[in-house]
């Protein structure tokens, strides 16, 4: 089984982002990783600090609270599990990006709050960000902590992205029931009066059942579904065969096309009701870290 050695969880001390301590938790525990614990202070703009002549006492005072109150957390941490904690100043998913390339994290842990409808849509959020940003596999945690891995569900297409998820659910989770799904839209009417056309799903589910004989995935149980929204349809198979984690891969793109919102993937981790890992698509392999000193840590 291939473990994880360096996991980064970012903290605002919300109660999803305990959840994602949580699971860092229990992640850490299973594979002896090391576990790095990091705030990010946002201060005000510094056009406007500078003018009050605030900047440089607000930012001690602000990154001596956040230490503090990361030592508090630290001290709920389960026992075995080695911690260091971090405070930097900045745009919050640029500093979690950052810090775990710098600090070679092998996985990003962090909460998804997901309040309301407008949040969850709006772009830039700082769980989106990370996952379209970097290099190493993101777990999202919302709603429900991961703390077993009974079930876990990777949604699948003819793409390299597949490929990567299918091996890395097999090698991360040996012990886990690992199932693949794949989603068909109907076809566009062929006569306003007929309706969709139904695509031949036997034939499709015969190609899903050929790729994951090809790629040595044999023992994973396929299934195909049709439904219009490919999102809405890994949703609601997750909640009905009450999956324990998600397991995806993005496409791989980056600049304005990876940045539009439609992203299936981006879909379900916004709105996905339990803990959903998105790995970094082909292609996007991961930085050497910077050869600068890290930024302020505690």
């Amino acid at each position: 089984m291939t473990k994880w050695t360096r996991v980064l969880t970012p903290t605002d001390f919300s109660p999803s982002a305990e959840r994602a301590l949580r699971s860092a938790e229990h992640l850490c525990r299973r594979d002896g990783a090391r576990l790095d614990l990091l705030h990010v202070v946002q201060l005000p703009a510094p056009s406007y600090l500078g003018r009050l002549g605030l900047e440089r006492s607000l930012r001690e005072t602000w990154m001596e609270a956040a230490r503090e109150e990361l030592d508090g957390v630290v001290r709920g941490v389960a026992a075995g599990i080695e911690v260091e904690t971090i405070v930097r100043v900045g745009k919050p998913w640029k500093e979690i990006v950052d810090a775990a390339r710098e600090r070679e994290a092998d996985l990003v842990c962090l909460g998804n709050s997901g309040r309301s409808t407008v949040e969850r849509w709006l772009l830039g959020s700082t769980a989106e960000n990370v996952v379209r940003h970097s290099d190493v596999p993101v777990l999202i945690v919302r709603d429900r902590p991961l703390t077993d891995i009974r079930r876990v569900l990777v949604p699948v297409d003819f793409d390299a992205g597949t490929k990567l998820a299918i091996r890395f659910a097999l090698e991360r989770f040996p012990a886990s029931e690992i199932a693949a799904l794949h989603v068909v839209a109907p076809l566009p009417p062929a006569d306003p009066v007929v309706g969709p056309l139904v695509p031949n799903l036997a034939a499709i589910r015969a190609e899903v059942r050929a790729l994951l004989d090809e790629i040595g995935a044999g023992q994973v149980p396929e299934t195909v579904r049709l439904m219009a929204d490919p999102a809405d349809a890994i949703l609601e198979a997750a909640r009905e065969t009450e999956v324990d984690l998600l397991v995806l891969a993005t496409h791989g793109r980056r600049g304005v096309t990876r940045a539009l919102l439609g992203s299936v993937a981006e879909k379900i981790a916004r709105h996905a009701d339990r803990p959903v890992l998105v790995l970094p698509g082909p292609g996007r392999e991961r930085k050497t870290a910077r050869a600068k000193p890290p930024k302020a840590t505690a």
